[in-house]
């Protein structure tokens, strides 16, 4: 199998020069298949203010409503790597029934460092969760071969592993997202420096390596159906990935190879279900701007949602971005104030409004707050809510129940037992405790 394409604009005077260079997959082959997971149960202390942990350090990354009126919590967890004789940072997943009840709680780790960014529950009531891993070679972390990988698990209802397996090359990968397909496969997005014109290898010929976008289809066993690539001489990558009801493909990021306006642009691929490029645009303007999520509206449009240098008020602030189907901004906005605003998450609520998660140093208590939009289809923010104590406390996920509830997840450090906690929050639409 070869990769699918090295893609780039030349224009940039720093892409004068196609570098092409064929990666072919036997040289070090993705999803090999590893025992060396180790699954554990873990029982958390569960504080009355939604933290859940340990005595070290925890934190939620994404969260996914179920079929069945509950959700699904993945993020890592420092707690059990002691006992299970892994390493310090280990993926973390508990299954919560309708009434926000823990029903199961597992740790998977490896001898190194494990964080997960992304899960989706199948279609037969599993879980996939995506990340990254990076192994412990004798009394040190490896930083070569296995430096960065995806690492991707594949589990039942009850969290037992189904498989698990690891995607990469010689260089530093970490998968940001997952969904899975209508076809029943899985769609994952993340960085590479493995692959592509700036590679580990390509790069290290012109004296330089930098990361680019890779967007992979899995078959249902995770065998690789086809990659997709994207990247030219600078900084380029994927944090999030949706699947259109026609059956494109919307990968959601960053770029900095082809704009002439700034260090960072947002960054939207559009793929045809096989893979194959249709468009790709850039968004932002002087000054570093990235998008982290993106979604199919239902009225067909694209919303993004991110952080800005180049607009708004302070350092960075919240953006929200709305295009049409072919890549046309129709609206953005941005939200914050002298300092740091983000939002990591978005999800359309039932009456074509919008909810994004992140996190704010402008506003709140502490050094950093958890931070809720509501927008409206035009983009208008209808309400915002800062959450949080006098530590620090973000949010990093945001999904809907089936009754439409707004569910988030984070860390904080004001509360809970340990360094830093796993954060629970449940809003109702007004952004008010249900």
């Amino acid at each position: 199998m070869i990769r699918n394409s090295f893609s780039f604009m030349v224009g940039a005077a720093l892409l004068a020069v196609a570098v092409c260079f064929s990666v072919s997959c036997d040289e070090e082959p993705p999803g090999n298949d590893s025992n060396q997971c180790v699954i554990e149960a873990f029982t958390p202390v569960i504080g009355s203010e939604g933290t859940y942990g340990g005595s070290q350090t925890d934190a939620g990354t994404a969260i996914k409503a179920t079929r069945d009126g509950g959700f699904v919590v993945a993020g890592y967890t420092w707690e059990l790597s002691a006992n299970m004789n892994l390493g310090p940072t280990n993926y973390w997943v508990m299954k919560f029934d309708r009434n926000r009840s823990l029903v199961w709680s597992k740790v998977y780790g490896l001898a190194g460092r494990e964080y997960p960014y992304g899960v989706y529950e199948t279609a037969d009531n599993g879980f996939i969760v995506v990340g990254h891993k990076r192994l412990q070679e004798g009394d040190h972390l490896d930083y070569y071969g296995t430096y960065h990988d995806f690492w991707i698990l594949r589990l039942d209802p009850e969290g037992n592993l189904l498989w698990e397996k690891t995607y990469g090359g010689r260089g530093y990968e970490i998968a940001y997202a997952v969904q899975q397909t209508q076809a029943g496969g899985y769609l994952v997005a993340g960085v590479t420096t493995s692959y592509g014109i700036s590679s580990i290898d390509t790069g290290l010929l012109i004296g330089l390596t930098k990361k680019n976008l890779w967007v992979m289809n899995l078959d249902p066993n995770g065998d690789i159906l086809w990659e997709y690539v994207h990247g030219g001489l600078e900084e380029d990558g994927a944090y999030g990935v949706q699947e259109t009801r026609e059956g494109h493909i919307l990968v959601a990021g960053y770029e900095s190879s082809v704009n002439g306006n700034g260090d960072y642009n947002c960054l939207v691929v559009k793929l045809t279900g096989s893979g194959e490029k249709i468009w790709e645009k850039s968004y932002g303007g002087p000054y570093p701007d990235t998008a982290y999520a993106i979604r199919e509206a239902a009225d067909g449009a694209y919303i993004l949602a991110g952080d800005t240098w180049s607009y708004g008020n302070g350092n960075t602030d919240s953006l929200i971005i709305k295009t049409d189907p072919d890549g046309n901004e129709l609206w953005s906005t941005t939200f914050g104030g002298e300092k740091f605003e983000r939002v990591h998450a978005l999800r359309e609520m039932p009456d074509g409004a919008m909810v994004a998660a992140g996190y704010t140093s402008s506003y709140g208590a502490g050094g950093n707050d958890g931070l809720v939009l509501k927008l409206s289809a035009s983009g208008n923010i209808l309400w915002h809510k800062v959450l949080g104590w006098e530590g620090y406390d973000m949010l990093f996920a945001v999904d809907l129940d089936l009754k439409n509830a707004i569910l988030l997840t984070g860390a904080t450090s004001s509360r809970g037992a340990g360094q830093l906690d796993l954060w629970l929050i449940a809003l109702d639409q007004n952004g008010d405790a249900p």
